[in-house]
């Protein structure tokens, strides 16, 4: 009797070890993607957004040299890269996936209907407010290494004064007029 119950003992440990085993199984259900991507020339794009296809938030940004590593679920069938200025792109992925190299396309046609705001980027007909450009020519008229300085005189609106001439003082402040 002393042998039979040791034996439903044991049977009983391997049953819930098995399980254990099973259930750690079901749990790691994702996998690691990673790889680069880069322009039409192979320049690689810092910041590229890389995220699952199913996914509407998550995924990763590319690093200095256009690498990434995102995690995906296993029934996952593509991932979605993006970059302003660029078409995005969707890539299908199987379970060797790995290691993938991702040229994204040129849409200049449409960057000039983007503009970068303080707190993100918008589509130039969703701006409420006032938008006023320079370009980098007329920046590079004005030997400065200061933006702030090379933007002095050149915006309506925009009235640039120094604070203080001191070191490490707060050098100017910006203020903006309401043009209309």
């Amino acid at each position: 009797m002393q042998k039979l119950k040791l034996i439903k003992s044991w049977k009983s440990l391997l049953l819930l070890l098995g399980l254990s085993l099973f259930s750690g199984a079901v749990f790691a259900q994702t996998r690691t993607i990673t790889g680069k991507v880069v322009d039409e020339k192979g320049e690689t794009l810092i910041g590229a957004t890389v995220r699952p296809k199913s996914a509407t938030s998550g995924g990763g940004l590319t690093d200095v040299n256009g690498k990434f590593s995102i995690q995906v679920s296993n029934t996952e069938a593509a991932i979605r890269v993006s970059y302003v200025g660029y078409i995005d792109q969707e890539i299908a992925i199987t379970r060797t996936s790995n290691n993938l190299t991702i040229t994204l396309a040129s849409n200049a046609k449409n960057l000039s209907e983007i503009v970068v705001v303080g707190y993100g980027t918008q589509r130039k007909r969703d701006v409420t407010g006032s938008i006023v450009s320079i370009s980098s020519a007329a920046l590079q008229e004005v030997p400065s290494i200061n933006i702030v300085d090379q933007l002095k005189g050149r915006v309506a609106g925009v009235d640039i004064q120094a604070n203080s001439t001191q070191p490490g003082a707060a050098g100017q402040s910006v203020s903006v007029a309401s043009v209309r």
